[in-house]
């Protein structure tokens, strides 16, 4: 039969698989995330201050991603590049959304 790891040795393999792949563990993550957020905020409608957050999206997104990675299909790399970049669309996408409709006003949960 197949042997069964506990709970608590597949979480340590989770956290352990993550803690490698966090992007400020990977350099080409890091420069990549750096890379998009200056080209997006090079585009009308976002301002250089926009660039922490959006930095922040990016690896804020990444990191929810990176338990879907299977190095069967792609290399670590390729994988980065395909959830940076569909962020970026998603970004961009929002931010236009909030333009053709101003009366869509976005409201802080905190308040």
């Amino acid at each position: 039969m197949f042997e069964q790891s506990s709970p608590s040795q597949r979480r340590r393999k989770e956290l352990e698989h993550m803690q490698w792949m966090q992007p400020q563990n990977n350099q080409y993550a890091a420069r990549l995330i750096r890379f998009k957020a200056r080209q997006l905020c090079r585009r009308p409608g976002f301002t250089p201050s926009d660039r922490a957050d959006i930095e922040q999206e990016f690896r804020v997104d990444l990191l929810e991603r990176l338990p879907r990675f299977d190095a069967g299909k792609a290399q670590l790399n390729t994988f980065i590049a395909r959830v940076i970049e569909r962020k970026a669309a998603s970004i961009v996408r929002h931010r236009t959304a909030e333009k053709r409709a101003p009366e869509r006003e976005e409201c802080s949960l905190n308040d």
